[in-house]
């Protein structure tokens, strides 16, 4: 059986490294990226489409 002290102490230094890096504001940041993404991704196919009708109508 492991001592429990020490599996606390690990945790407890699990969740400091878990603050010091500040995960949680970098996955905003990551969401934030995705969100732009997606959004560039929108308009890029809107683009497209209009330029195949383009197309189709020289056509």
């Amino acid at each position: 059986m492991t001592n429990t002290n020490t599996v606390q102490r690990q945790m407890h230094g699990w969740s400091t490294l878990y603050r010091r890096t500040g995960k949680k504001k970098g996955q905003n940041k990551g969401h934030q990226a995705q969100q732009k993404a997606t959004n560039e991704h929108k308009q890029l196919s809107k683009m497209l489409e209009q330029e195949a009708i383009l197309l189709f109508s020289i056509l």
